[in-house]
């Protein structure tokens, strides 16, 4: 594993271990991609997409999904409202720690969750 891949994986491990813990009122889920030189993660932007459609399209737990792309790489963030915070608990957030773990040694990405989409740090860098 390169210099490269161990700060990634480093950041990504630590951003992990930094998240709060899982507060009664949060439904959503904030997701950043970010390039530290060669882009972002594609494969895993467009899987954390084809889940938050599938939930949408078969589960209707999905209130909305906001993004706001920010960067020269493709960096973007994404925000996931889920229509209970039960949801998320039980189901979201598990599966987008899955996603993400699938790319660890690639790119780094963070996420974070929040009370709802409209909070004025819903789009924001973290």
């Amino acid at each position: 594993m390169s210099l490269t891949q161990n700060a990634a994986v480093s950041l990504f491990l630590v951003a992990l271990s930094s998240l709060p813990a899982f507060a009664a009122g949060e439904r959503a889920i904030q997701i950043q991609f970010i390039s530290t030189g060669p882009g972002i993660d594609y494969e895993a932007k467009d899987a954390i997409v084809e889940y938050a459609t599938r939930v949408n399209q078969v589960e209707r737990a999905l209130n909305k999904m906001l993004n706001k792309p920010w960067g020269r790489e493709g960096e973007i963030t994404y925000c996931l409202e889920f229509a209970t915070s039960e949801y998320v608990r039980e189901n979201a957030e598990l599966e987008v720690r899955k996603i993400l773990s699938v790319q660890i040694e690639r790119k780094p990405t963070r996420y974070r969750l929040l009370p709802d989409c409209s909070v004025p740090e819903a789009l924001s860098y973290f």
